[in-house]
């Protein structure tokens, strides 16, 4: 469901005008996770919080997402 959420978001955005946010905002969060991912497995030899972690920045990037819709929502225009 996570990932039906964030692409609509981001395509309403970008449909908007808006592109280059939700494409930083995922770049950002993928990349702090793998290295995050990578300092968990690696040097804590933590694999289940790896899921935990993944989960976590998934539902943040969603939330980041949702409230940058919500500050936009008035710009949207249906015809």
């Amino acid at each position: 469901m996570r990932i039906i959420f964030t692409n609509v978001f981001c395509e309403t955005l970008q449909s908007e005008g808006n592109s280059k946010t939700p494409v930083l905002i995922l770049v950002i969060s993928n990349i702090l996770n793998l290295i995050l991912d990578s300092i968990f497995i690696f040097i804590f030899k933590m694999g289940l919080m790896v899921l935990l972690l993944l989960l976590s920045f998934q539902f943040l990037t969603l939330k980041i997402l949702f409230k940058i819709f919500e500050e936009n929502k008035d710009t949207l225009v249906v015809t």
